[in-house]
């Protein structure tokens, strides 16, 4: 395992996610959409976090590969990010790859729990931006594009929260291993070792599922890289 400096100069646009209880899972009554394993839906109460506004970009994860050496994305088939990417979600990562990120900027990943909160705030609503189904302004999935699009691209898909890119362009890994609802972090669920399946959130530019805010995938390996596979961060701290 690498062994880095904690606390390295990368700056992030935080977003404050207030203390509290939310609704986590769907209902299939309410998201006829629903999937099994997001059932059933339930009841979860948070401290106060930190998130970033937006995915971890490709100049940013420059930096960390610069610093440490770090395997670069494969996705930079030259060995540098691709021409006009630089503000693009950074992809081709594997959950290893961003808990090495975290790891070396003082940061770390979110908690499943966390990040749906992000997405969807206190009122069940099915996609980050309210019940309205996606189309091409709100965000990027189903081949909208065929490609992602570079972060904050869709100011009116926000979140309750005002977090964007909740919706389609990348999946974002989580910290949470795969588990079933519902959700309970003392369960082994949050624990940081172990190569067990990791929790994938948001859909990507790919994704033809709505990209609904309780859809997760619980089925990919951590050591997989894909290209539609990114992630976003949280403060280790609320200071």
């Amino acid at each position: 395992m690498e062994d880095f400096k904690i606390g390295a100069p990368i700056s992030f646009d935080w977003v404050l996610i207030p203390e509290g209880e939310f609704t986590m899972g769907s209902d299939e009554k309410h998201d006829r959409n629903t999937w099994g394993n997001e059932q059933p839906q339930h009841k979860v109460y948070l401290t106060a976090f930190k998130i970033a506004r937006v995915p971890v970009t490709n100049t940013q994860y420059q930096v960390f590969v610069n610093a440490t050496g770090h395997r670069k994305p494969g996705h930079w088939s030259t060995g540098i990010i691709p021409s006009g990417k630089e503000q693009h979600p950074v992809v081709d990562v594997n959950w290893h790859d961003a808990r090495a990120f975290c790891r070396w900027a003082g940061v770390r990943l979110p908690t499943e729990a966390e990040w749906e909160k992000a997405a969807r705030g206190t009122d069940r609503r099915i996609y980050p931006w309210g019940d309205q189904k996606p189309n091409k302004k709100l965000c990027n999935h189903n081949s909208f594009v065929g490609d992602t699009t570079p972060i904050g691209h869709y100011p009116q898909g926000a979140s309750p929260y005002g977090v964007l890119d909740m919706a389609g362009n990348v999946w974002e890994w989580t910290g949470t291993k795969a588990a079933p609802y519902p959700y309970n972090p003392n369960d082994g669920r949050e624990e940081s070792e172990g190569n067990e399946y990791r929790v994938l959130r948001g859909g990507a530019f790919r994704t033809v599922n709505f990209p609904r805010c309780a859809f997760r995938d619980v089925g990919t390996p951590p050591d997989q890289n894909k290209v539609f596979r990114g992630f976003r961060v949280v403060a280790l701290h609320l200071e």
